[in-house]
């Protein structure tokens, strides 16, 4: 149905050589995943979410063909932001998202941004993939006013930063 992008076994991103239905199919199949994880995930409203399927900020995880999950991220610079991110119950093993975040490595590295960000709940288990993922804890702040929890500041690095920080020719 939907191929991969190029290099990247089992991940597309929705806008980058999609089909012309496939981007509705899945438009549909995020809200289902949304709907299905309300609780793990922020409120983001339906046309951002098209918007950023129309960008190409969105990363579909595929098993056997199927979709089985998702990352939505935004074009900032130095530092791309992931906004949410969800691999489906029935296929949550960590290479899936861990492939989802190589992909979005590959996408900041190509934009020379100098890391990637996120917040997360602090009651989620996701927090665990995230530090195994590389990401930094980095800070907290109080969440939205609805479900009044913490949140934890995660950021990985990319290798823009580590030039940044060596200097113009390496000096440290």
């Amino acid at each position: 149905m939907l191929a991969p992008a190029p290099g990247s076994p089992g991940v597309c991103a929705v806008g980058e050589g999609w089909d012309g239905g496939g981007g509705q199919i899945m438009l549909q199949y995020i809200k289902h995943l949304i709907k299905q994880n309300y609780n793990s995930l922020g409120f983001i409203p339906l046309p951002s979410i098209e918007q950023a399927m129309d960008n190409g900020q969105v990363l579909i995880e595929k098993e056997n063909d199927d979709p089985c999950g998702f990352l939505l991220f935004g074009n900032g610079f130095p530092v791309l932001k992931i906004y949410q991110d969800c691999i489906q119950y029935d296929a949550r093993k960590i290479h899936h998202g861990m492939n989802l975040v190589k992909r979005l490595i590959a996408i900041a590295e190509k934009r020379n941004c100098v890391a990637i960000s996120l917040w997360c709940a602090d009651d989620l288990e996701s927090n665990e993939f995230w530090k195994a993922a590389g990401f930094i804890f980095v800070g907290k702040r109080i969440g939205g006013k609805k479900r009044k929890r913490m949140h934890n500041k995660w950021i990985l690095p990319i290798g823009g930063l580590l030039k940044l920080q060596a200097g113009p020719k390496g000096e440290g």
